[in-house]
């Protein structure tokens, strides 16, 4: 089954089943099932930009002087 969507929640049942929200639409899936999730292009070129950016970010930080 191929589901396209934003994954808004991911919950847990107690019952070994995961609960899985995209995009509107709920699905129960058993915690031994393989899922595969994907990221649009865009949004994977985004969390690499973020990425990239703290790295910066970080490599700017001053050392305290004092």
């Amino acid at each position: 089954m191929t589901v396209m969507g934003r994954l808004d929640s991911v919950a847990y049942d107690g019952r070994n089943t995961y609960m899985l929200s995209i995009g509107g639409h709920v699905l129960h899936v058993p915690a031994d099932h393989p899922i595969d999730i994907r990221r649009t292009a865009v949004a994977d070129a985004l969390v690499i930009a973020n990425d990239i950016g703290m790295d910066v970010a970080d490599s700017l930080e001053a050392e305290n002087a004092a």
